[in-house]
């Protein structure tokens, strides 16, 4: 892990992250969070100026690092801790698993192997490290669950689930926690096991404390109305077909848990039916059936509430209608991969077994299941390491000219710091004293930089703010469906559209110009508000492109030669709204 780390040093700026969902809005949150460390009220800098709650990050305890370290490197020591923490937690949990294989014949080193296969496999899965533990920590809490049913290693598991709750997420992964939580604990109390059962309620009491706390606003936003109104009240929502929507979350992998757990399903599956039929590990197969169980149950709920009858019902559940209840999905990948371990247990107890006791048809059964899975181990671990965030990294290192966003590239970095002093230069006045819009840079390159921003990514952000938006850019919507269903019916990227180049966000530097820009520069004057030209100051328009109608929408070029580095991803063209 601390390995996979380096290349993100030695590159630093340079370094390569997945940007969707993460530097375009949740980094962007954590550096606002820090900036205002200790503060209450709206960021004046997004959106002009949005409550919190539109910026809700992920992992409220790592704010911190962002507090007192350059982005790119708190992003960086989010994805090692993240990785320790998922490699710990799976180590640990499959260690626990031997104990469900009866009886015990294969070597400790057997064990071993597994247990660190499966703990590095799942330390790489690429999942997004703004998400703090939200799926990372997963395994280890399960642990700590089991630890605190047995009353084992003390206080341990205690600060664990309070750290669990400071590094995740209520609305990603934490209301699916406590609600498989909940249900664990009545089951253990049906079964009579009232001391665990109330230790596993206090253990859910407390994850519970720790999301209530951080999410005061929201929750109050959401449960009882309080604040402004969601734009996610307008949200189109469309159903799917129940069946395949199922099969679907069963064999394949989803936006962000993608685990690649259809490379080994079908031999797992195989594997744990021939176990059953041999009625000689009952339990390990009946703890195989739990997890299933529970893939299989997350799977239920979430194909219904995304089918047609459950988008019917959910209109009718006013601000929890938006919620995204799919998200249950985020609890399986640990789940696959933990059945994974117990197959592999299963028939290397098998094999141990029929070394003495079987004849050579069974020994030979045995032989070729662990080479199918032992094969399929291999193979998930090759998919998932060219997958993982570290190939593309280590690729910039052996190859600078290694064509991929950086993190550097993304933000603007060297280009906004000469666009920032030539308005200082020109009208003397500060980022805190005008607002700018963003075309074909994403406006998160501009938040990074601290300019004042109108435009964002939010997936909460005031419903009156979207609909003045919208005159901004409603010209270019009626000539695109394209963008006007993806700006009215979701709405979550807030940002300046064009016909002419519909679903780019970021343009690289070349030829492209854009021939007739219809932008309502009125408009974007009311949104920027009364004292927008207050002290000389006014609206700035950041374009990646030359808009050749400019001066006929309102827009005025500052400087004839475009904001740009030699090895800069951005040109950046800088306009001014006329006054």
């Amino acid at each position: 892990m601390i390995i996979g780390f380096l290349p993100y040093v030695i590159l630093g700026q340079d370094a390569i992250f997945v940007y969707h969902d993460q530097l375009d809005g949740e980094l962007i949150a954590y550096l606002l969070h820090a900036r205002h460390l200790g503060e209450s009220g709206p960021f004046l800098e997004f959106m002009g100026g949005s409550a919190r709650t539109a910026l809700t990050v992920p992992a409220p305890l790592f704010v911190l690092l962002y507090s007192v370290m350059d982005a790119h490197l708190a992003l960086a020591l989010m994805q090692l801790l993240g990785s320790l923490c998922g490699f710990a937690g799976m180590y640990l949990l499959v260690k626990m698993l031997r104990k469900t294989v009866e009886p015990l014949h294969f070597p400790v080193w057997v064990e071993e192997l597994v247990a660190v296969a499966i703990g590095l496999i799942y330390a790489y899965l690429p999942f997004l490290p703004v998400y703090g533990l939200s799926q990372y920590g997963m395994p280890l809490l399960l642990v700590c669950g089991i630890w605190i049913c047995r009353k084992e290693k003390g206080m341990w598991p205690w600060l664990y689930v309070l750290l669990y709750g400071l590094c995740s997420s209520l609305v990603l992964s934490g209301f699916g926690v406590l609600a498989v939580g909940v249900v664990a604990a009545l089951v253990l109390f049906i079964g009579k096991k009232k001391t665990a059962a109330g230790r596993l309620f206090a253990f859910v009491g407390v994850l519970l404390g720790v999301y209530v706390a951080e999410n005061l606003e929201l929750l109050g936003q959401i449960l009882l109305g309080h604040g402004e109104t969601s734009h996610k009240g307008r949200y189109v929502l469309r159903g799917s077909a129940f069946w395949p929507t199922l099969w679907e979350n069963l064999v394949d992998s989803k936006v962000h848990t993608n685990d690649f757990h259809s490379t080994f399903l079908w031999g797992v599956v195989l594997v744990a039916a021939c176990l059953l039929l041999t009625r000689r590990y009952k339990k390990l197969t009946r703890t195989m059936g739990v997890f299933l169980g529970c893939i299989a149950g997350a799977s239920v709920i979430s194909a219904f509430w995304d089918c047609t009858l459950g988008v019917m019902l959910r209109e009718e559940m006013g601000g929890l209608r938006s919620f995204q209840m799919n998200r249950l999905l985020w609890l399986t990948p640990f789940l696959w991969y933990a059945l994974l371990a117990l197959a592999l247990f299963g028939v290397a107890n098998h094999l141990w077994e029929s070394r003495q006791k079987e004849g050579i048809g069974c020994k030979a059964c045995a032989w070729i299941g662990v080479l199918l899975l032992v094969g399929m181990v291999v193979l998930t671990g090759g998919k998932v390491l060219t997958a993982s965030h570290l190939k593309a990294n280590v690729k910039k290192m052996v190859n600078a000219q290694y064509n991929a966003m950086s993190f550097s590239d993304y933000y603007a970095i060297g280009v906004m710091e000469q666009v920032e002093k030539y308005i200082e230069d020109i009208t003397g006045a500060g980022k805190e004293d005008y607002r700018v819009v963003s075309f074909g840079i994403d406006p998160a390159a501009a938040l990074y930089h601290g300019f004042y921003c109108l435009d964002g990514y939010s997936n909460n952000y005031d419903l009156a703010y979207k609909l003045a938006f919208r005159q901004v850019i409603a010209s270019e919507l009626e000539r695109s469906e394209y963008i006007r269903q993806s700006f009215d019916d979701w709405g979550n990227r807030c940002y300046l559209f064009s016909s002419e180049c519909p679903g780019y966000y970021t343009i690289e530097k070349g030829g492209f110009y854009l021939k007739d820009f219809q932008i309502d520069t009125e408009a974007l004057k009311i949104l920027g508000g009364d004292d927008t030209y207050s002290d000389g100051a006014g609206i700035y328009l950041f374009s990646a492109v030359y808009i050749e109608n400019a001066e006929s929408r309102g827009l005025t070029l500052m400087r004839e030669l475009p904001f740009e580095t030699e090895d800069s991803y951005y040109r950046i063209f800088l306009y001014e709204v006329e006054k």
